[in-house]
This record gives C-alpha cells, sequence and structure tokens, in this order.
C-alpha cells in the first residue's frame, strides 16, 4: 500500500490502503 496509492486511494474504485494483485499472462519471448 505505501507504494501505490497509499492512504488517498483512487477515488471510489480503490480504496485507502488497498492491497492490489495483478494476473498478467507471457505472450512471447524475444530471443536476445
Amino acid at each position: 500500500p505505501a507504494l501505490a496509492f497509499g492512504a488517498a486511494g483512487a477515488g471510489g474504485d480503490i480504496p485507502p490502503g488497498a492491497v492490489l494483485e495483478f494476473d498478467i499472462e507471457l505472450l512471447a519471448v524475444k530471443p536476445s
């Protein structure tokens, strides 16, 4: 929470102190 929206939250969508969890999908890997 300290690194995201903190005590302010984000309007009515994300409350103050909320913990956000992201679910991501790796679509491709480009060789170096």
